[in-house]
Parts: C-alpha cells; structure tokens; sequence
C-alpha cells in the first residue's frame, strides 16, 4: 500500500553514491513526489536511479573547494571553502524558496 502525503518536501542529500541513506530516501521520497524533490550536490549513482524510479530530482554541484574538506583537513583549508559554502547555501535556499 502507498500512502501519498500531501506535502511540498525538498529533501537534501550530499552524495549521489548508493549508500544507506541514500537507499532509504529512494524508498522514503515517492510518498511525497510530486510534488516533493530530492537535490544532490553531485551527480552520479543515486541521482540514476531517482530519475529512473521517477522521483524528481535536481543537482547542485557543489564548488570543488567544498568537496575537497574532509575531516582530517586542517582549518586553512575549511575556511578557503567558506566563500564557495556561501554560494551553494545561498542556491539550496533559493532552491528551496521556488519548492513552496
């Protein structure tokens, strides 16, 4: 049984490869799409299979800066991905604002 809601959702997910989360919101997000999307910061695996299963999805690619932090990365380069976390905060929330 399917139960579809009612809600204008945008989830978020940071990685377009096939992991955990990833398998869980392919089964989560058709409850709510449409008119609720999915937006990744890259495209790949995940992205495929939302598309194939019908499930709007959208990328924003986040600014290599960003991509490059990892937790081991010392503070210079965190904050050199400052301007460009900025930037994609700024997109992911307009993108957010154009989903209500």
């Amino acid at each position: 049984m399917t139960v579809r809601l009612n809600l204008r959702t945008l989830f978020l997910d940071h990685s377009a490869a096939l992991g955990g989360a990833e398998l869980y919101l392919l089964d989560l997000a058709p409850a709510f799409a449409p008119p609720g999307e999915v937006l990744l910061l890259e495209e790949g695996p995940f992205y495929e299979k939302l598309r194939a299963a019908g499930i709007p999805a959208d990328v924003i690619a986040a600014p290599e800066a960003v991509r490059r932090v990892a937790r081991e990365a010392g503070p210079f380069r965190a904050l050199r991905a400052v301007p460009g976390l900025l930037r994609l905060a700024w997109r992911v929330a307009r993108k957010a604002r154009a989903s209500i």
